[in-house]
C-alpha cells in the first residue's frame, strides 16, 4: 500500500521550483519510498540522524545540485 506524502512548510512549493528533470528524479525516488523501497540515489543522513530513517535524494543538473529529504520515521506517511 502506497504511503501518502505529507509536505512540511514550503517543501512542496520549493520542489515545484526545481527544473523538470530534477523534479522527475525526486518524484521517482519519493514514489519508490512510498511503496516501501529505497531508490539508488537515496542515501541515509546517518551523519545527522541515527537510525537510518531519514534519507536525502540528490540530483545534479546543469552544474547545480538539487536535494530532497524525507523520513520513514512515521509509519503511516512519508
Amino acid at each position: 500500500m502506497e504511503k501518502p506524502l505529507v509536505w512540511i512548510g514550503s517543501s512542496l512549493v520549493d520542489l515545484k521550483k526545481f527544473p523538470e528533470e530534477a523534479k522527475e528524479v525526486m518524484g521517482y525516488s519519493l514514489h519508490v519510498a512510498q511503496n516501501g523501497g529505497k531508490a539508488d540515489n537515496a542515501k541515509p543522513l546517518s551523519s545527522l540522524i541515527r537510525g537510518g530513517r531519514v534519507f536525502e535524494v540528490l540530483d545534479d543538473h546543469k552544474g547545480d545540485t538539487y536535494r530532497a529529504v524525507y523520513t520513514v520515521r512515521f509509519g503511516e506517511v512519508l
